[in-house]
């Protein structure tokens, strides 16, 4: 998977749940904290292999 599908898949389970307001601004938050990790570690991986 690509470093972009990594970020959309994240950001698009964080605006389901504020669409089905099952989540807290705190979830909310997290959860695009965690996609942008996600998405930095994938990138560092792929350029550490590339190199």
């Amino acid at each position: 998977m690509d470093d972009k599908k990594i970020l959309q898949k994240a950001i698009k389970r964080a605006i389901l749940k504020i669409k089905n307001g099952s989540a807290s601004s705190e979830e909310i938050s997290a959860e695009f904290a965690t996609a942008i990790e996600k998405y930095f570690e994938h990138k560092v991986s792929n350029e550490k292999q590339a190199s």
